[in-house]
């Protein structure tokens, strides 16, 4: 089959960015230990939205916090950065509603 088939492509979220609008959703399907964060960050930055985003860990007691955090974002025109959703699954069809909304 190739090398094509063993190694995933290179993600480039300016690239990804700049073909969304502002009523997409960008979500990050990961593999076992990679963690966008720091590009994330380093993208936020670049475009001047170093102080226009919220990275939450989502776990116990957080879907709440996140859905605050969304509605907040959505009025405000910032991101929010859900990780671990895998912990929060009962919490899933909450943001799916939320993201159907917009």
């Amino acid at each position: 089959m190739g090398t094509k088939f063993l190694n995933p492509p290179s993600f480039d979220l300016d690239l990804a960015y700049k073909e969304s609008a502002e009523y997409y959703t960008i979500i990050f399907i990961l593999s076992p230990g990679t963690d966008p964060i720091d590009e994330i960050k380093k993208s936020a930055m670049r475009k001047g939205f170093s102080n226009k985003w919220v990275p939450l860990s989502l776990g116990d007691g957080q879907g709440e916090k996140a859905g605050r955090a969304i509605e907040r974002a959505a009025s405000d025109g910032t991101w929010v950065v859900l990780q671990n959703c895998h912990l929060a699954t009962s919490w899933m069809p909450t943001l799916e509603k939320k993201v159907a909304e917009f």
